[in-house]
């Protein structure tokens, strides 16, 4: 299916955001180098990619271990909230001159059986180094492996701390440090993947946007994790 670029590239970013932000973000990059004129289509779909990632990641935590949604609540609202504020800034500043509107765009369907097995088997993986970690190295651990394991993915560890904590494996304020960990790492991770891989224009564009994200983001885990009781 063939669609305008700014409605198939923003469609694109939220249906590619359900399945992988990260892969998203690298794709939508590299094509701004062949395509510098949609650089601030692409920058606003990466950007709702990784909108997709905050309401994603409270899903799954109130699903398996609700006691963790007062603790993460906060500091991924105010994620999400920045990231759409941001989209919606860069959406009107784009609006007067649409000279890449009219360009096309093909849309394909993101979801495929092998994201869905590598995701399991992702899950299953995280799931034990983060046990092993936390019996090993305790909390430093947990940090450790969720930091490094966000930066490809965030529904892995996501979904394997808050296992732990709702069988009492994990203390309830290690495991939310750990999934807020966890975002903001992927977030400053896509950045760089696209300071890396995308267009100057872009790599301007989403420097400052993922920047006032994680910005945001941390401290907001702060004052929920550190500050409130």
């Amino acid at each position: 299916k063939v669609l305008g670029a700014e409605r198939g590239i923003g469609l694109t970013g939220i249906l590619g955001g359900l399945v992988s932000s990260t892969a998203t973000t690298l794709s939508f990059a590299g094509r701004s180098k062949q395509e510098n004129d949609l650089s601030p289509l692409l920058a606003q779909g990466d950007l709702l990619a990784s909108a997709v990632m905050f309401p994603r990641v409270l899903i799954w935590v109130g699903a398996i271990a609700p006691a963790l949604l007062r603790l993460v609540l906060l500091p991924i609202v105010v994620m999400l909230l920045a990231d759409l504020g941001i989209v919606a800034l860069l959406w009107r500043r784009g609006r007067p001159g649409k000279s890449s509107g009219q360009s096309k765009v093909e849309f394909t369907n993101p979801l495929k059986l092998r994201t869905a097995v590598a995701f399991g088997l992702a899950f299953a993986v995280v799931l034990v180094v983060v046990r092993a970690a936390n019996e090993f190295m305790g909390s430093a651990g947990v940090y450790l492996a969720s930091g490094l394991a966000a930066i490809t993915d965030v529904d892995s560890i996501t979904l394997s701390t808050a296992q732990l904590a709702s069988r009492g494996a994990l203390e309830l304020r290690v495991a939310a440090t750990a999934i807020v960990l966890a975002t903001l790492v992927n977030t400053a991770a896509k950045g760089v993947m696209a300071w890396s891989l995308g267009s100057a224009e872009l790599r301007r564009t989403l420097a400052w946007g993922f920047g006032a994200v994680v910005g945001i983001g941390l401290a907001g885990g702060v004052v929920a994790l550190w500050v409130i009781p």
